[in-house]
């Protein structure tokens, strides 16, 4: 008995792709990537992401196809340590994609952020 990738009654996990890889462009409008943390920068990024066909289930009966997903955002660092931006994830709006737990992937989303950074 072999599976489709050759191993002998090996099951793969449910919910864990075997392969991922993601690509994130960023161009700083205004700062640097290396500049200290005394001044601001602007980052405007877009990012892609491919997710290889993964397993639903425990017995591997039910996989979800592979799909690439594209994502963009716009991060403002500010003097006092504090960076916030917004993101728009799943440009292309594929919406029949669905999760580990076989929920759907919602479509095109705004999502925002905050973090604060500190050094001791």
């Amino acid at each position: 008995n072999h599976t489709a990738f050759g191993d002998q009654g090996i099951l793969q996990l449910p919910g864990f792709p075997r392969h991922r890889a993601s690509l994130r462009l960023g161009w700083f409008v205004f700062g640097r990537r290396d500049q200290p943390p005394q001044q601001s920068s602007l980052v405007i990024w877009a990012q892609g992401r491919l997710t290889s066909s993964f397993y639903l289930d425990r017995l591997n009966n039910m996989s979800e196809e592979a799909r690439f997903t594209l994502a963009a955002g716009v991060d403002l660092r500010n003097v006092r340590g504090w960076t916030c931006g917004l993101q728009v994830n799943n440009l292309t709006n594929k919406r029949n994609a669905v999760d580990a737990l076989q929920y759907p992937l919602p479509g095109i989303h705004v999502q925002g952020h905050c973090r604060y950074r500190f050094s001791f």
